[in-house]
């Protein structure tokens, strides 16, 4: 792989998913994106919209309820395009047929100060 250029990991991607392999994949952006950092927020995008939804700070999305891999992929997907103005799209995979299990509950109201 030569310098300066994104590595494309959604074969990656596809076999971890794999029914075999049974693993939910997360990744911060597409193949071919960069994972955009800032340091307003001291990390990534995708890192700063995962840290709201665990810490309550996703408003009602997760407020008082389970995290389940969907509702955690739409915000995932919804916050991160936000964040970088539509430059950085998370990406998602999972087994076919796999259950929407929880993988959290947020039981605070307001989010950390």
């Amino acid at each position: 792989m030569s310098a300066g250029r994104n590595p494309d990991i959604n074969g990656l991607m596809n076999e971890l998913a794999d029914q075999a392999n049974g693993l939910v994949v997360f990744s911060a952006s597409t193949g071919r994106e960069s994972a955009l950092e800032s340091k307003e927020w001291n990390n990534g995008a995708f890192t700063k919209a995962l840290v709201e939804a665990f810490s309550g700070g996703a408003g009602e999305q997760f407020r008082g309820g389970a995290i389940t891999v969907l509702r955690l992929g739409d915000w995932l997907t919804t916050r991160v395009a936000e964040l970088t103005k539509d430059q950085q799209h998370p990406t998602f995979a999972a087994p076919t047929g796999i259950r929407n299990f929880s993988v959290a509950t947020v039981s605070k109201a307001d989010p950390p100060r």
